[in-house]
């Protein structure tokens, strides 16, 4: 799952690189679905317990806030266009 979570990264690299040019390439939707998705699965398994569910997706919910947050950087506060981004 590590290699999941992490996979975006290249992405993310390829936005870094370009000054925000490649933001069209990376799909919001998948990194918030990203993000609900190991949310949901760190309830689940704090509150059954179902410990071993947690450490992964506590992974997946820091990289996929962290996409977020890179990106959404990028279209607020240098003002890159883009309209999978809502510019």
């Amino acid at each position: 799952s590590s290699f999941f979570y992490l996979s975006p990264g290249v992405q993310m690299a390829q936005v870094y690189r370009s000054h925000g040019a490649a933001l069209d390439n990376v799909s919001p939707q998948t990194l918030i679905l990203m993000f609900f998705n190991c949310t949901l699965w760190v309830i689940w398994g704090v509150f059954l317990p179902m410990w071993p569910a947690v450490p992964g997706n506590v992974l997946g919910l820091s990289a996929a806030f962290c996409y977020l947050t890179f990106c959404w950087r990028y279209v607020w506060f240098r003002g890159c266009s883009s309209p999978r981004w809502g510019r």
